[in-house]
C-alpha cells in the first residue's frame, strides 16, 4: 500500500559455523526503501574460511544456512552489534534460596 523503510539482520545456522563466516559486503544493517510490489536484488558477498574443516565441532556439518530477517525500521533504532564485547548479557547473583516442595 505504501513505501516501507526497513532494515535486515542476518542469521547463520549452525551458530558454531559463524566463526568461519566472513561477510565482505552486505545490505544488512542498512536501511532499504521498498515500494509496494517492488522486487529488488540485495547481493551479499561472503566466504567461508576453509579452516572450518579442521574444527571437530563441525565434523558432521553438511550445510550452513544463511537467512535474513527484514523488518520495518523505527526512528532512532540502532541494532546491537552481536560481536561487540560490551554487548553481553549480565547475570546478577541471586540471594534467593530455592524453595523445596514438601512431599
Amino acid at each position: 500500500d505504501k513505501p516501507i523503510i526497513g532494515i535486515s539482520s542476518y542469521n547463520l545456522t549452525p551458530f558454531q559455523a559463524a566463526y568461519y563466516f566472513n561477510k565482505i559486503q552486505c545490505f544488512c544493517f542498512e536501511e532499504q526503501i521498498l515500494n509496494p510490489g517492488e522486487q529488488v536484488d540485495l547481493p551479499v558477498f561472503f566466504y567461508i574460511d576453509p579452516d572450518y574443516v579442521n574444527d571437530p565441532a563441525l565434523e558432521y556439518l553438511d550445510s550452513i544456512l544463511l537467512s535474513y530477517t527484514f523488518f520495518e525500521a523505527k526512528s532512532g533504532l540502532k541494532l546491537p552489534d552481536p560481536f561487540d564485547p560490551n554487548n553481553r548479557p549480565s547475570i546478577a547473583p541471586s540471594n534467593k534460596v530455592p524453595e523445596v516442595a514438601a512431599k
